[in-house]
């Protein structure tokens, strides 16, 4: 079974760390994707960019139809996605 799991943050709790501590965030983020492929469970992941550059993608009268948004009105976004499998 394969699992695509979705990193969310605070973007702006992010901005307003230390750069010592989002450097052990994310070197500890990069032990534990080095683990999964160790493993033999990591599939692909991808670095997201910020929410302020989402477009929406949809279909309007048969055409494809890109907007700028959706605007995140919650205070998390996501930063990355990782996919994995589960060995049973």
């Amino acid at each position: 079974m394969q699992y695509m799991l979705m990193c969310c943050f605070d973007e702006t709790a992010w901005n307003s760390l230390p750069d010592a501590q989002k450097d052990k965030i994310m070197r500890d983020y990069g032990e534990w994707v080095q683990n999964l492929a160790n493993t033999g469970h990591f599939r692909g992941g991808a670095k997201l960019h910020p929410a302020p550059s989402a477009k929406t993608v949809r279909m309007k009268n048969g055409r494809i139809d890109f907007t700028d948004g959706p605007f995140a009105e919650t205070k998390s976004s996501s930063a990355a996605t990782t996919l994995s499998i589960a060995r049973i």
